[in-house]
């Protein structure tokens, strides 16, 4: 299973995906108000504790946040919000190897998911809302 999510000033959007033959599935999907939360970690532990009973017998094996804010040393400051998000505490969180965070790794994983081509000659117009990349694997 993969986790992913779009993490925004007013809400995050966490999704649960099954992969099969490089299909992705939605399994389980939750919107969290981000303002009621002091920490992105929470709102990672209660999706965890809400998605349980979706995992079966599957685990979690990676997970991707598109956060809004430059990534430095695997740490995320939200720009839109009080929180450092941190790639190693997520790991740990989470109990998986992979862990990606930022809006250009999202853009970049999730662009091709959207339909979108991902050369250097795609138009700005169409990929500077990073957001509604990573959030095209969650519609």
């Amino acid at each position: 299973m993969i986790l992913a999510g779009d993490v925004g000033g007013t809400k995050c959007n966490l999704a649960l995906f099954s992969e099969k033959r490089g299909t992705l599935t939605p399994v389980f999907k939750q919107r969290f108000a981000s303002k009621e939360f002091a920490q992105f970690e929470r709102i990672v532990k209660e999706f965890s504790r809400q998605a349980a009973e979706h995992l079966g017998e599957e685990r979690i094996v990676a997970a991707g946040f598109g956060i809004a804010g430059p990534v430095i040393n695997g740490s995320v400051r939200a720009t839109n919000l009080p929180w450092i998000v941190d790639t190693a505490s997520l790991i740990k969180e989470l109990n998986v190897p992979h862990v990606v965070c930022g809006m250009a790794a999202a853009t970049a994983l999730c662009l091709p998911k959207a339909g979108i081509p991902t050369s250097p000659r795609t138009p700005s117009s169409r990929s500077n809302s990073s957001a509604s990349c990573a959030a095209a694997i969650l519609k």
